[in-house]
């Protein structure tokens, strides 16, 4: 993929921002970039106290009292980043978070105030 080709696709990414659902907007962008991972996790209910029922912590520090909404968009293990490659970190062989693997890169997202 030629620079041309790569801008033109991340700002398709972000003018997608504009409607529908944020995470898969986040995803999206984050896959144009090189970054994708079917190790993902739905947080019902996605919201700061749903974020803290399966991850434990610091509320106060994270400033959770701010965030309206949170989805887990992925995660990438040390492992998957030193095994993919340069340009792109497509990971499937696992399609599961695991929160015992705590040298590992999570993506999530609260979203920013409008």
């Amino acid at each position: 993929m030629n620079d041309t080709s790569l801008k033109a696709q991340i700002q398709t990414a972000l003018k997608g921002f504009t409607a529908g659902s944020f995470a898969e907007n986040a995803r999206y962008l984050l896959g144009v970039l090189g970054y994708e991972s079917n190790r993902t996790l739905h947080i019902k209910p996605n919201t700061a106290e749903g974020f803290l029922a399966r991850w434990h912590i610091n509320a106060e520090k994270a400033l959770l009292a701010e965030w309206d909404t949170c989805d887990f968009l992925f995660q990438l293990t040390e492992e998957e980043i030193a095994s993919g490659e340069a340009t792109s970190l497509a990971f499937a062989a696992h399609a599961e978070v695991d929160a015992a693997i705590y040298r590992s890169y999570s993506a999530v997202e609260p979203p920013l105030d409008p």
